[in-house]
């Protein structure tokens, strides 16, 4: 990186609420995958904190596969139309 960049990503830790900010999860759902070793662990720092590393996050983050939404059939969105057709409108 240059020296006029910046780099915008974070650093050091995160509290969940900044981790929910970049991956829309519940807090329930993060601790199911971390049991399971498919999220990265947090960190106990405290009797009641728990930090991720920023780090650890943004290459999960990355990790994930990107997918395509299903592309809708023809009939799929003749029906959609069909629902959405102010009453007393015909079909032509």
């Amino acid at each position: 990186m240059s020296n006029h960049e910046t780099d915008t990503r974070p650093q050091g830790f995160l509290t969940w609420t900044e981790v929910s900010a970049l991956i829309p999860i519940s807090y329930p759902t993060a601790w199911q995958w971390m049991r399971e070793k498919r999220f990265p662990l947090g960190l106990k720092i405290g009797d009641r904190k728990t930090v991720w590393r920023a780090d650890e996050i943004m290459a999960w983050i990355a990790s994930r596969p990107r997918q395509c939404l299903k592309q809708q059939s023809h009939t799929d969105t003749e029906q959609n139309k069909a629902r959405h057709r102010p009453p007393g409108k015909g079909s032509g």
